[in-house]
């Protein structure tokens, strides 16, 4: 084993300078004088310059409102438990997991963008997969029976400064990018 590779007095692993052809399935075997065990684990080795969000290749878009399905397909045998790993690490009680390890997000809002990471495991090993979710909010609802609007122009010496003044009660449920177009 060379000097990038160090195993620890513990069995800890630790790959120094990584590159792609550390990539793959490693085995860990623990013996004793009774027994022994083994648990296989993938590593995935990126560039510094990729992000987390393209390990796998997945990105997915959402409205505000809309529902998510995410699959978590997984063949193995033994038949592996499937996790969700949700961002931040919280548990949101609007997420529900199927049987079938498919999460299910009903009306996503701007809180629940993320990445979501499903992990199966069974005695073989642990693979993971991440899905990077992005959710587009809709610009503030306006509510014309309480906008106020205003208009001013001032002359300053050679310059003319045309102020245009639009205040309006926000629908607090809508929130996001707010554009304004001048015609």
């Amino acid at each position: 084993i060379g000097f990038w590779i160090v195993i620890s007095n513990d069995g800890k692993l630790t790959l120094r300078s990584a590159d792609n052809s550390d990539a793959g399935v490693y085995r860990c075997i623990a013996t004793n004088y009774l027994d022994a065990d083994v648990l296989s684990f993938r590593v995935t080795v990126l560039s510094p310059d990729v992000e987390e969000e393209e390990v796998n290749g997945v990105k997915l878009s959402r409205s505000v409102g809309e529902s998510l399905r995410l699959d978590c397909e997984e063949t193995s045998s033994p038949q592996a438990s499937v996790q969700w790993i949700l961002p931040d690490h919280t548990v949101m009680v609007k997420v529900k997991v199927t049987p079938g390890g498919t999460l299910i997000i009903q009306q996503v809002s701007t809180f629940d963008r993320g990445h979501y990471k499903c992990m199966a495991s069974n005695p073989a090993g642990i693979d993971t997969a991440t899905v990077r979710l992005h959710v587009v909010a809709a610009p503030p609802a306006l509510h014309s029976n309480t906008a106020k609007r205003g208009l001013s122009a001032v002359w300053l010496g050679n310059l003319f400064i045309f102020t245009v003044l639009l205040m309006a009660a926000l629908d607090p449920t809508s929130f996001g990018p707010f554009q304004v177009a001048m015609s």
